[in-house]
């Protein structure tokens, strides 16, 4: 008599943990490339995001491998908007509601270098999301206050826990942030310099860089605007 063999196939983005995510990304990283990595993607996503156990998998049918992978990354390829609040549910039964850093410009310098070193990195985002989302304490409208940051360590392990598309749009609304902060400097700084430093500028950039400031900060907000539109697109054909 055959097995039966449950699969858990989120339906959205919402139900596919961080942690989930990571896991996923470290192994395809560092697949090397063959006629069977693709099979093996497959594989390793229904692993890690609807729960088969990996020796099950090949006894699955092969239309239910199909759709089950093609859901999994249309959910990976949902929209990730900035989320200013996301509730856990801990161990215990405890709902904690998480709230998203309401004054970014009086971020203690402490939570600034921790984010600056882990944002980004996906192996440490839920670091980051530890200095960037912290309970909220009180809310009243559109105002709310968060608990004080006290080190990335107190919440770290429960935030391997908080939806995918919290920690994607809180990367991608700093990574947005970066490129308006960095135009907004340089077109102050270019303002300040007389036209002989500003062409001497230009020339030291295109030295190193292999473009000019302006071919720079276009390439940077193309980087971005490709990045929003695929939102971390993750393909497989069937």
């Amino acid at each position: 008599m055959a097995e039966n063999i449950t699969l858990y196939v989120p339906e959205t983005i919402e139900d596919i943990e961080l942690q989930s995510y990571q896991k996923y990304l470290k192994i395809s990283d560092n697949l090397d490339e063959g006629d069977d990595a693709e099979d093996f993607l497959k594989m390793k996503l229904l692993e890690i995001f609807a729960g088969a156990r990996y020796e099950d998998i090949k006894n699955i049918p092969s239309g239910v491998v199909e759709f089950s992978v093609s859901q999994i990354l249309s959910c990976l390829n949902e929209p990730t908007p900035l989320e200013k609040f996301f509730t856990i549910r801990g161990t215990d039964g405890v709902e904690i509601t998480f709230g998203f850093e309401p004054q970014l410009d009086k971020m203690s310098f402490g939570a600034y270098i921790d984010l600056d070193t882990f944002i980004g990195k996906w192996e440490h985002m839920h670091k980051a999301m530890a200095v960037m989302y912290r309970p909220v304490l009180s809310r009243r409208g559109d105002f709310y206050e968060i608990e004080r940051y006290q080190g990335a360590e107190k919440y770290e392990d429960i935030m391997r826990h908080a939806p995918v598309n919290i920690a994607i749009g809180a990367m991608l609304f700093f990574y947005r942030l970066g490129i308006k902060l960095s135009r907004h400097t340089l077109n102050y700084t270019l303002k300040s310099l007389s036209p002989q430093d500003t062409q001497a500028l230009e020339k030291s950039f295109s030295e190193r860089n292999g473009v000019g400031i302006s071919q720079f900060m276009q390439s940077l907000e193309e980087t971005y605007s490709s990045l929003t539109a695929s939102q971390m697109n993750l393909s497989i054909s069937a």
